[in-house]
């Protein structure tokens, strides 16, 4: 509904004005730009109110809600004294820490070089921690050990015994009882 809401209001709010001036018919104009602006906003409207209704019914995250949390999470540069921090091919400024009902997560190409997969089971071997393994998810779920959006793969920090320290632009690895 909201899509369609939304593409509705594109068209009116194109082609109404240009068949309004065409016709000589300003009134035409700016109704269909009131309308277009209105059918726009109302769509976004239910999609605010469809993320409000969620979060009150705590259901679980959507594919898409949690792709909107992963693209306006910001990008940090990565630390660790104990392990050592694959660079990100992708983006040269570091890693998205990303923070999803109260668990971070990060891209698992950061530990590619304790990693060793075996189709959908990831088996980590982080420095002075037991061999811990996790399977891949294709949905998020709350406390999820991994899942993948988006052509990423993601590890639930808190899974490798691992917890984030921020500090301005920077994250610090470290283990959780250290």
């Amino acid at each position: 509904m909201m899509v369609f809401l939304f593409i509705l209001g594109l068209i009116v709010l194109v082609i109404g004005p240009i068949v309004g001036v065409m016709s000589s018919d300003l009134a035409t104009a700016a109704i269909s730009i009131a309308c277009g602006g209105l059918l726009i906003g109302l769509s976004k409207l239910i999609e605010m109110v469809e993320d409000i209704k969620s979060n009150l019914l705590r259901a679980p995250l959507t594919t898409s809600q949690v792709a909107t949390i992963i693209k306006n999470t910001m990008t940090y540069e990565i630390e660790s004294k104990g392990l050592e921090i694959e660079l990100n091919s992708e983006n040269e400024n570091g890693y998205s820490v990303i923070r999803i009902e109260d668990d971070y997560y990060i891209a698992v190409s950061l530990f590619s070089k304790y990693l060793t997969k075996n189709e959908e089971e990831y088996i980590f071997a982080l420095p002075r921690q037991d061999v811990i393994t996790l399977y891949l998810e294709y949905n998020y779920y709350k406390e999820v050990g991994l899942f993948k959006v988006m052509n990423e793969v993601y590890v639930n920090l808190s899974k490798l015994n691992v917890q984030p320290i921020f500090s301005g632009n920077s994250v610090t690895l470290k283990y959780i009882q250290d």
